[in-house]
């Protein structure tokens, strides 16, 4: 996987590697406050999917993981306070994404959006509800599909 980096920018690599992140702040801020719960989520799922990911994005999840508790706290020390400005701003670099994305192989691409999706669905599971039940807060709900990320379609590889 790593070598399909190699025509990607140091930014857009960056992109790539942030953009967990960022979809865990969006989801777990949906409602104006990141709960401790939605963190530890948020670091748990990433190791999972070293693991149980498709094959194709194993090595993404292996090589973000290391560092994925320091990327997840840099980016929320820099995002905004308030929960429209945080994710104006989360919105605006995960749209910046569909860029990046354009660029990998199709089926790269396919299973890193399905990956996203599947990861704020964990995201927004985290907390709250009644004995697991109504997990999902209206404000998750707006979010959760991730809307500004464009599912990628078949190009040339």
């Amino acid at each position: 996987m790593l070598h399909l980096l190699e025509n990607l920018t140091v930014l857009q690599i960056e992109q790539l590697f942030d953009s967990p992140a960022l979809v865990a702040l969006l989801i777990a801020g949906a409602d104006g406050a990141i709960e401790p719960s939605e963190i530890e989520r948020a670091i748990e799922v990433i190791h999972i999917k070293t693991f149980s990911e498709y094959s194709n994005l194993k090595e993404f999840y292996i090589a973000l993981e290391p560092d994925f508790t320091k990327r997840f706290y840099h980016l929320y020390s820099l995002l905004p306070i308030t929960k429209k400005e945080r994710n104006g701003q989360i919105i605006q670099r995960l749209t910046a994404l569909n860029e990046v994305l354009a660029l990998m192989p199709y089926k790269f691409s396919l299973h890193f959006y399905k990956s996203l999706k599947n990861y704020a669905a964990h995201i927004a599971n985290a907390s709250g509800g009644v004995g697991g039940f109504f997990t999902i807060s209206d404000d998750e709900k707006v979010l959760l599909h991730l809307d500004m990320i464009t599912e990628p379609t078949h190009h040339t590889e």
